[in-house]
């Protein structure tokens, strides 16, 4: 509720009207009003001078002003960053090879494809690869043994003297269409 309350009170001290301020985040004028008044009774302090239908910050509001600016923009980066999470756009693949000269076209291929997605490699034998994945060490992981366990999904890769398998957990978001 303090978000929301710092809000109205941020676009009502950059707008200057609570009319505008509601339009603008799609609220009623009376909820924008109350969120305000609550926002200041909560903490003891006048935001605003009130003088007929003419609001002014007091010193209290100028003083607050910059430091809810820049949590509204800080909440922007956040909504940003969440809404781009999972397009692949920026982060990181942790990928988890039993012999990582397997997995380089790959992951030279996806690099390509996605420059700004940090790939790492971790390499060891099958069960530390496969202890990495269990751990959230890795995201995803290779190995050349198959494993039959319904917590993990595996997506059969190529055939190179041996059947190589791509192996991640069932929740994991990108995994489906693999069994």
């Amino acid at each position: 509720m303090l978000i929301a309350q710092l809000k109205s009170f941020f676009m009502v001290a950059r707008i200057g009207s609570v009319t505008q301020a509601a339009k603008r985040l799609g609220l009623s004028q009376p909820t924008i009003t109350a969120q305000i008044r609550a926002l200041e009774e909560a903490y003891g302090v006048e935001l605003f001078h009130r003088g007929g239908r003419r609001l002014a910050l007091s010193d209290a509001g100028l003083a607050l002003l910059p430091k809810v600016e820049a949590l509204v923009q800080q909440e922007t980066e956040i909504d940003f960053f969440l809404r781009h999470s999972g397009d692949l756009r920026t982060g990181s693949l942790r990928i988890g090879a039993t012999a990582p000269y397997y997995v380089l076209d790959i992951i030279g291929r996806f690099s390509a494809r996605y420059p700004a997605i940090d790939v790492t490699v971790e390499t060891g034998n099958s069960q530390e690869v496969l202890d990495a994945l269990q751990e959230y060490r890795v995201d995803v992981a290779s190995s050349s043994q198959k494993v039959d366990d319904p917590a993990w999904s595996g997506c059969y890769w190529a055939r190179i003297r041996s059947y190589w398998w791509c192996i991640a957990a069932m929740h994991w978001p990108r995994t489906h269409g693999c069994r």
